[in-house]
Formats: structure tokens, sequence, C-alpha cells
């Protein structure tokens, strides 16, 4: 079995990864959809875990966040603005599936349907809790972040555990069997391992993580995501079996003969 590594943050250290405003990143009055997966260490009393952010509250440039919220919500969150301000904010969370599970890897899939105007979160594949949405998704100048969101106090939103695959959809919602094939009963996938459709989908906003330290790349280069202050690794989502593989250390396997 084939274990890729993810990347590991430690709230403590103040990691994170990030790159600047990207046409390819922004959205507006369109469909858009977030996937990411996502593992938490530890809840926060007063201050999110950040996943997925281009959410910059300086200058009212709000766009779109993917969080685990404060340990008295305790729910995933999907938040977007239509005008960059606090007014605008719409927010969905997983109450469905519930409680953050710790030490407990999920996909989440976040999206907004700019047909019906609502935006919905789900967890694993699990049903949608969604709210009504109305102008869109603010096209601003946030920067984009993985791993950390800017607050107007500090410090700001660092994640706490491990982050996966990341994947960004400009201009479709997902369909179940996209989610179904993303999820792949629990095991993930791979950018090379999803069909030529759904990477069509993603475009270059894809990255799979599995670097184990530095720069991560996108899937096709151009939206390469810089690490701040040493993003870690450790053992992944996507559990894949494959033969020619062998062990770097406990959990974790590289390409190579046995």
């Amino acid at each position: 079995m084939a274990v890729y590594p993810a990347g590991a943050y430690v709230y403590t250290n103040s990691e994170y990864l990030a790159r600047s405003s990207d046409t390819k990143l922004q959205a507006g009055d369109i469909d858009f959809t977030v996937v990411a997966w996502a593992y938490v260490t530890s809840l926060s009393a007063t201050y999110t875990r950040g996943i997925v952010y281009k959410y910059d509250p300086i200058g009212d440039q709000r766009e779109y966040r993917l969080v685990a919220q404060l340990s008295s919500t305790n729910r995933w969150e999907w938040r977007i603005t239509s005008n960059g301000g606090y007014t605008g904010m719409t927010s969905a969370f997983a109450n469905t599936y519930g409680a953050i599970q710790l030490n407990t890897w999920v996909l989440l899939v976040a999206y907004h349907d700019s047909v019906n105007n609502r935006v919905g979160i789900s967890v694993n594949g699990g049903p949608y809790d969604t709210v009504a949405h109305s102008g869109g998704i603010y096209v601003g100048t946030s920067v984009f972040m993985v791993g950390n969101g800017p607050n107007l106090t500090a410090p700001t939103d660092y994640h706490d555990g491990r982050i996966g695959p990341v994947g960004i959809a400009k201009g479709c919602v997902l369909t179940s069997d996209d989610v179904a094939e993303i999820y792949n009963g629990g095991s993930g996938r791979l950018w090379s391992q999803l069909s030529s459709g759904l990477q069509a989908k993603f475009g270059s906003a894809w990255w799979d993580m599995t670097e184990t330290g530095g720069t991560r790349a996108s899937c096709d280069g151009t939206l390469n995501l810089t690490d701040y202050n040493t993003v870690g690794y450790a053992d992944g989502p996507i559990v894949v079996p494959e033969a020619g593989w062998r062990r770097r250390e406990p959990g974790i396997w590289t390409p190579g003969r046995m």
C-alpha cells in the first residue's frame, strides 16, 4: 500500500502556504467549488483553523474561506462574501456531518451555485448543508493561502493539523459522481488518478500536497504555493495499493525498487 505524505501544520510555528492573487483563483457571480482534504489536531476557543483562504478583512478584501470553526461552534464552515465586506457575508456550516472529529481525515467540498443562488458544504461526500446567497463571490486581491488566513487581530488563523490535496473548480459545481471519484471510498485520489473530465474542471488549480517540504506545486506548475515557516509532512489521506514502492519511514512510502 502506498500512503502519500500531506502537509503537516503546527499552529504555534505559524506555518502556512501562500501565493499572490490570480484570476484562476478568483470567483465572481459564477459556479465555483473548493475541495480539500483536512485533518485537525486541535481546535481553538479564539481562532479558526484555516484550511483554504482568499479572504482578507483588511481593506474589505474578503472573498471565500474554508475553515474549522471555533471549539464552541465545532463545525466545518464555508464562508463567502458578495462585496468584500462583512455585510455581504454568507456562511454554510456542515451541521449534517456534525462535530469536527479530531485526528480524522475528511474530504470537504464547498460550492457556490450562481444559478440557484445557493452556497453549500459537504463532508466525505455526504449531504450538503446549504443556505441562500445572492451577489456571487467578490473578486478581490486577497492572497491565496492554505493553512492560514488573515484576521483583524493577531495571531492569524493558522491551522493545527494536516492538509492533503486541494482543488478549485472555477465555473462549475461538482456533480455527485465527481465528488465520489475524488473521495474514492475514503482512499482519495491524486491528480494523476483523476479522470480527464474531472481534471478539466480543475484546470491549473489542483495541489497534491505530497511534497515533504518547500514549494507545493500545482498540477501544471503555474499556481505553485510558497512555504512560510517550514510546513512539515506526515501521513496523508491518499492510500493506494501500488507495486514498486519502498518505505521511507513508518507509514510513508516513496517510489523505488524494494
